[in-house]
């Protein structure tokens, strides 16, 4: 299982496009596999660095608010073996916690993250059976209850890296303390308060079909309004009449000459009838 986890998320790194558009992480939920580094912390034995992997679902209210849900399964054991005798711890962790992102819109996106979860567990003498144990079929005989149930809380930090707007990766370091611990989980007497993980994992991520439908409501509603630019308006050209002023009407005087006719002429006339 661990190998295939391993394999999934180094062939999603090289295969995916490396493009990612800015985008509203609000409303997106996502699918993702994870693989854990751990160790036991706090007692006198030291215990072994170990894996557990599994799987996760989130969903993000907000651009920075959400929630995470994850179920994992491995086991550890301790750092070294007293007597000849061979113990195996396996680990079946449930957990819901809240993230809160630092960043929203961004291709890294750093976040905290607290929560709560129930630890099942089983221990095993392993003595006698093969060192390749898987935690979904331990072999060996039980010790104790088959079955153990834990409460604990978690506190860490992390950072989603986009690889695209569906793909990310999901990097974090969280410690969980055991709250109510008075078992031996490493089966020498000793008592552990939390379990320290580093983790890695890859997300699918995917938009729910009443937030899309509400975007491409929206964009339907609210068409692109064209872009005006303004246009300066020249003055109005002032057309001026030019109108002829006619010519002044000149009066002919006529002037009636009076000939008056000559005294001499007539008396002319006058002397001419006599005769």
């Amino acid at each position: 299982m661990k190998r295939a986890l391993l394999f999934s998320i180094i062939i999603s790194v090289f295969l995916i496009p490396q493009s990612v558009h800015a985008q509203n992480m609000a409303g997106q939920s996502h699918f993702g596999l994870h693989l854990s580094g751990i160790q036991m912390m706090g007692g006198d034995e030291s215990s072994q660095f170990k894996t557990w992997g599994g799987f996760n679902f989130g969903h993000l209210f907000t651009d920075r608010f959400g929630l995470d849900f994850s179920l994992s399964a491995g086991w550890t054991r301790p750092g070294e073996d007293e007597d000849n005798i061979s113990y195996r711890t396996y680990l079946y962790p449930f957990s819901v916690s809240a993230r809160y992102y630092l960043k929203e819109d961004s291709r890294l996106s750093p976040y905290l993250t607290a929560g709560l979860g129930v630890l099942f567990w089983g221990l095993r003498d392993v003595t006698d059976e093969d060192d390749t144990l898987l935690p979904f079929n331990p072999e060996g005989s039980i010790i104790g209850d088959s079955v153990n149930r834990e409460s604990f809380a978690l506190l860490g930090i992390g950072a989603q890296y986009y690889l695209s707007d569906a793909i990310s990766l999901d990097l974090g370091l969280r410690y969980n303390y055991l709250i109510e611990h008075e078992t031996d989980l490493s089966g020498y007497g000793d008592e552990h308060s939390g379990i320290i993980e580093a983790r890695l994992g890859i997300n699918f991520i995917f938009t729910c079909k009443q937030d899309s439908e509400v975007k491409k409501a929206v964009v339907q509603v609210i068409p692109e309004l064209p872009v005006v630019t303004p246009v300066e308006v020249a003055e109005p050209v002032k057309v001026v009449e030019v109108v002829e002023e006619p010519e002044p009407v000149v009066e002919e005087e006529i002037i009636l000459e009076v000939v008056e006719e000559s005294p001499v002429k007539e008396a002319e006339l006058v002397f001419e009838e006599k005769a």
